[in-house]
């Protein structure tokens, strides 16, 4: 998966990229990797973060994403990461505010 590479030649200045790949994927295709996409969602000024933000409010397991999701606020909260976590509630919020049908 092209999960913000981070290498001399590949790092920032493929992200977005990166972001429209896996915002593609198939909800399965990206479940082993929920916790790194949320981790893209520690700087929103990140290429590709926004994509990943939304990729998100469509993701169907819950349970899955809840779970991972709260190991993601925990680690927020003990780095004391607020603009994670504001980032984490935000997308919480709005995943709630959206009928799954």
């Amino acid at each position: 998966m092209f999960i913000q590479p981070f290498t001399e030649q590949f790092n920032k200045n493929i992200w977005e990229n990166c972001a429209v790949i896996l915002s593609n994927k198939s909800d399965s295709d990206i479940s082993p990797y929920l916790k790194e996409l949320l981790f893209w969602l520690q700087d929103m000024n990140w290429p590709g973060a926004q994509r990943i933000y939304d990729r998100f409010l469509h993701y169907e397991n819950d349970s899955l994403f809840y779970q991972v999701y709260e190991e993601c606020e925990k680690m927020a909260a003990n780095t004391t990461d607020e603009i994670w976590l504001e980032n984490l509630f935000s997308l919480k919020r709005a995943r709630q505010g959206i009928t799954k049908t």
